[in-house]
């Protein structure tokens, strides 16, 4: 089943992490978009799936 995976990146070594370790683990069918916010925003870094966004903290994240 695909998902449709919204990644919000500031930039920083935590997002860059973030965004190696969603198309790591993101299926074939899934559609994933990187979204590049301006460093500050309250909703960097963040990952959303279909609509509901994901608790990052349960996740190990090693920096890039």
């Amino acid at each position: 089943m695909s998902k449709k995976i919204d990644v919000y990146s500031d930039g920083s070594s935590y997002s860059q992490s973030l965004v190696k370790l969603v198309q790591e683990l993101a299926c074939s069918k899934c559609e994933i978009t990187i979204h590049h916010i301006d460093e500050g925003q309250s909703m960097t870094p963040s990952i959303w799936m279909d609509g509901k966004q994901v608790d990052v903290t349960k996740y190990e994240v090693k920096k890039a």
